[in-house]
């Protein structure tokens, strides 16, 4: 097989990219046979040359199963393909690669456009790996971002469209054009395609510009928030990995000592303990206007960027939680190279009084926000920007007073517990990291994190006074003229809300139960297809009996396949309560057991008040 050290390089940063290590429904009955054939070529050491003598060996169904599992369109001819669309046939995903360095990835003929290019420089490759796989289902911003790294690919390819056309339509094309068609066509096909290495510099200007069009752009709310949150995760991200290489083949744990060490010396040498908590009480005399312009200022707000001040803020971070993570996660050394555990000490008071004390400073963001996105002048979106910079810096100050951390998916201190013991379980039991968090996400908030995961989600359309109420899910009685009804097989289940996870409470006892309940729902589900589709037949009837219902299904069901859809979940969240319901069994008192936690917020807190007091 292929073995360049620039490929193995490559494979071995992107490998543990979450959608690379997932195998995807359509793919599972396809799976052990192209494994078979993966081996095979394993066996017989194929390289590119000789990609093409290999699929000839192959079987007609083998070579069916390498189509279906590529999901291919159409059955490839292998005299037609290239050396690339060969070899990339038959390898995992996060072992395809650009061979000929044209922009695009082949497998047979299709051409992608991966999620990681490869002409990124290795930290940032790194950074984007461990960033795409922390955002989970926000992939937004994610789309957009991939697609503009590319841009020198993409220029090419409008570049060669319009060599196409005639002089004609060129002139024609032209009397609307901003610049000359004909020069850019000849600067950019001129040359051999030679993209510049993609740096983070690169992808926080892509970011930024999302969230900042520029040239009278536009982008969405939801958008804009999408970017913040993969802003927040890339920075994080990227001060990591520089802190591992950084410090040669030490862990993030030993990195973040050392730095640790470091700050610890020069502070015993410059201050006495009274300058340092004359120091802790300068916010308490400075005006709230003053404290703004102050907490503006500092690296990560209002555009800031600074790595170093936002790696030493990572580094104080890991380690005033790591006496923490030590005491409370038996496999924290044992992993502490490949996993930094989340944490949060989230409370629905601290996030009522961080909303209640900006809403006082800012009572009318929320109008402002919506003037200048629904029908606003450029003057009242520079107002609203300007307004979310100072809201933002806040932001950050609130959380230092009301001593409100939380890190990663922002969960819960259950839930964060939960996915902390969940990655663990699964590094124990063999899985890489990649797939280990990305079943602990999956089992996360079924422990009660959906509240502070809104919370950390709702800054940039305000945060509110009361989170509880915001964030409730109201349950409505079910429209079965929209439902299959398995009423008389003991479930009023309404499957368009999430509403019936509020019922259950948010302690071990409510948490268990909703566990036991959707392992209840999803088992009879997957073992009665039979029920499912006669219901799913009994639904459809019920839809066409009036034309708004007909309309409705016609709606859901516009490419055929709404029964299918409907049903390919139950397997999933199947094995996540199943998933769930093992770390409870396992974990469950001290997830639930906030003493610890507890204890080292109080004395955050009364360290605060002794400062004050001096």
């Amino acid at each position: 097989m292929e073995n360049s050290i620039d490929y193995i390089n490559h494979v071995n940063i992107v490998k543990d990219l979450n959608l690379y290590t997932t195998v995807r429904e359509n793919q599972k009955p396809y799976e052990e046979r192209f494994e078979e054939v993966y081996q095979k070529a394993k066996d017989a050491d194929v390289t590119l040359d000789t990609a093409k003598d290999f699929l000839n060996t192959l079987s007609k169904t083998e070579q069916i199963a390498l189509k279906r599992f590529n999901s291919l369109a159409d059955m490839f001819n292998v005299d037609s393909l290239s050396n690339e669309g060969a070899y990339n046939l038959f390898v995992h995903s996060y072992e395809k690669y650009d061979w000929n360095e044209d922009g695009v990835t082949e497998t047979a003929t299709a051409k992608n456009l991966m999620n990681i290019p490869q002409d990124m420089d290795d930290t940032t490759k790194k950074a984007w790996v461990k960033t795409l796989n922390s955002m989970g289902d926000d992939i937004s911003a994610i789309g957009i971002v991939t697609m503009s790294l590319n841009d020198e690919y993409n220029k090419r390819q409008i570049a060669q469209h319009l060599s196409k056309m005639s002089e004609s339509e060129i002139a024609k094309m032209q009397e609307g054009a901003t610049f000359d068609i004909n020069q850019f066509m000849q600067d950019t096909l001129s040359k051999e395609y030679a993209p510049e290495i993609i740096t983070i510099l690169d992808i926080l200007d892509k970011i930024d510009n999302i969230i900042n069009p520029s040239n009278a752009g536009y982008s969405s709310p939801e958008i804009i928030e999408s970017a913040q949150h993969l802003k927040e995760e890339f920075l994080k991200a990227y001060g990591e990995v520089e802190l591992e290489l950084e410090n040669g083949k030490l862990g993030t744990h030993q990195a973040f000592e050392i730095k640790q060490d470091v700050i610890d010396k020069e502070n015993e040498e410059k201050e006495e303990p009274l300058a340092v908590a004359i120091e802790t009480t300068k916010n308490s005399e400075l005006t709230t206007e003053e404290i703004i312009e102050k907490y503006r200022a500092m690296p990560g707000q209002g555009g800031i960027l600074d790595i170093d001040a936002y790696k030493q803020d990572l580094a104080l971070k890991f380690a005033k939680h790591e006496p923490y993570f030590q005491a409370q996660y038996e496999h924290y050394e044992k992993y502490q190279d490949i996993f930094t555990p989340m944490y949060s000490n989230y409370t629905t008071e601290k996030a009522n009084a961080i909303g209640r004390d900006l809403h006082a400073q800012f009572p009318d963001f929320r109008d402002i926000k919506h003037k200048a996105y629904y029908g606003g002048t450029e003057e009242n979106m520079k107002v609203f920007e300007n307004m979310l910079f100072d809201y933002q810096a806040y932001n950050k100050y609130l959380r230092e007073k009301h001593n409100l951390d939380m890190d990663g998916g922002a969960y819960s201190k259950e839930a964060t517990k939960a996915y902390n013991f969940a990655v663990y379980e699964g590094l124990e039991s063999g899985l890489s990291i990649g797939e280990a968090t990305d079943k602990a996400n999956a089992v996360a908030s079924m422990f009660g994190g959906n509240e502070a995961n809104a919370f950390s989600m709702m800054l940039f359309n305000g945060l509110p006074e009361d989170i509880e109420a915001e964030t409730k899910i109201t349950e409505e009685e079910i429209d079965y003229d929209k439902q299959i009804n398995l009423s008389d097989y003991g479930f009023e289940h309404n499957f368009w809300s999430d509403a019936y996870t509020d019922t259950y409470g948010k302690d071990a006892t409510g948490v268990k139960s909703r566990i036991m309940y959707d392992i209840k729902l999803y088992s009879f589900l997957l073992e009665n297809e039979t029920i499912v589709d006669k219901k799913l037949g009994e639904l459809q009837e019920r839809a066409y009996e009036t034309e708004n219902g007909k309309d409705w299904y016609d709606w859901r069901n516009e490419d055929g396949k709404f029964n299918e859809e409907f049903k390919s979940s139950f397997e999933s969240k199947y094995d996540n309560a199943i998933y769930a319901k093992e770390i409870y069994d396992k974990y469950s008192t001290k997830i639930f057991d906030n003493t610890l936690i507890d204890s080292m917020d109080s004395l955050v807190e009364k360290s605060a008040t002794t400062k004050e007091e001096v």
